[in-house]
């Protein structure tokens, strides 16, 4: 018996008319072929035995803030550890508009083992660092990490910008219950 292996044939094995070459194989040769196969087959890692250590982090999208053209939109998650923190940035700047953004301005502060650890990268945004560390400490808020994304629209916002960075970063703590507010007597 015989098989014709046309499937096999590439671009590059045309004859000069134009047609495809074709290779006349016998079954011995389309069995060896097959056996190939499946063992290359089991070579390959399952994909359900690949874990990504970026998949298990929720990201929650906060309200977005237009103002002038600029749009100002937080992205949460919460995180126990600054090595998750540092997981969900990257997880977040994976999305090409995300990434693309003009500023991507992140906070977190987690609580690991009885230490608190923050930090903050205001990605260009002179100030913003100093800004949302404080707002982060003056709420509480703790086991969190945070990126206030702007799309600059063209038109210079001057102080408002803080304001904005500001809204985005309390309205998304407050969404997500991080805001502890003691009653002082």
């Amino acid at each position: 018996m015989f098989l014709f292996r046309h499937f096999f044939c590439n671009v590059s094995q045309l004859s000069l008319s134009g047609r495809k070459k074709f290779e006349i194989l016998t079954t011995a040769d389309a069995e060896k072929i097959a056996r190939q196969a499946e063992e290359r087959e089991k070579l390959k890692p399952v994909e359900s035995d690949v874990v990504d250590p970026i998949s298990d982090i929720e990201i929650i999208a906060g309200e977005t803030i237009i103002d002038r053209k600029s749009t100002f939109q937080p992205f949460y998650a919460k995180v126990n550890t600054v090595a998750d923190a540092l997981r969900f940035r990257e997880k977040l700047l994976q999305n090409r508009k995300i990434a693309s953004a003009t500023h991507n301005m992140f906070v977190y502060k987690v609580s690991e083992n009885g230490i608190v650890k923050s930090d903050a990268d205001e990605d260009g945004e002179s100030g913003a660092e100093g800004r949302m560390l404080h707002l982060v400490d003056i709420t509480g808020a703790v086991d969190i990490a945070v990126i206030v994304t702007r799309w600059y629209g063209g038109i210079h916002l001057g102080g408002d910008r803080w304001k904005h960075i500001n809204n985005c970063l309390r309205q998304i703590l407050e969404d997500n219950g991080q805001i502890n507010r003691s009653k002082k007597p």
